[in-house]
């Protein structure tokens, strides 16, 4: 299986997110992400089940 691995700073322009908020995310735990030799990273596949997930969630209630 090819996955595509994405930079902080990809996953911030996908996300519309600050590279700053994406780092705060994954260490958090909130995105999923693996620390690679000292730097954040992200496969694609795993972001777009994160979102699906999130747009499934209830809002406010």
């Amino acid at each position: 299986m090819d996955r595509e691995i994405l930079t902080a700073e990809q996953v911030a322009d996908y996300l519309r997110l600050s590279r700053k908020s994406v780092y705060r995310l994954a260490r958090a735990g909130v995105l999923p992400a693996k620390k690679i030799m000292n730097q954040w990273r992200f496969e694609r596949t795993r972001l777009n089940e994160w979102i699906r997930e999130k747009e499934e969630e209830p809002v406010g209630v």
